[in-house]
């Protein structure tokens, strides 16, 4: 059995019924019909803390919200939370996520507008 030691997410939905009203807004009122859920944001909770996660988004995405991408990443974020006397903790979940966001970056051509950006040292996340 292999160990995952990352993650990388590009342009990626909480559901697929979420994503239904965005990406084809005639379906919406039939989204509740979708069978295929592909619920992302409710796997991140079983994603160890420690595993690093380099997320990628196209803030020009035509079928992705970006709103969906930050929704994941403060998932991710609140993984590893713990209860103090002065509230909620983060640190683990935070310390192992790198959110970028490109301005220019679509759906299908995101890796066109981050290349200049994926360097040896971005790629590796997280260390």
């Amino acid at each position: 059995m292999s160990k995952i030691t990352g993650l990388i997410l590009e342009n990626t939905f909480t559901s697929l019924p979420s994503l239904i009203p965005h990406a084809l807004p005639l379906l919406s009122p039939f989204a509740f019909l979708c069978h295929q859920k592909w619920h992302s944001i409710s796997k991140v909770p079983n994603i160890p803390p420690e595993t690093p996660i380099l997320m990628l988004s196209g803030l020009r995405d035509e079928i992705v919200p970006k709103e969906q991408m930050r929704m994941l990443f403060e998932a991710f974020a609140k993984r590893g939370e713990t209860t103090t006397s002065g509230g909620k903790e983060y640190k683990t979940g935070i310390e192992r996520v790198k959110y970028l966001e490109f301005p220019q970056g679509g759906h299908s051509a995101l890796i066109l507008c981050c290349r200049p950006f994926m360097s040896p040292s971005c790629m590796v996340i997280c260390r």
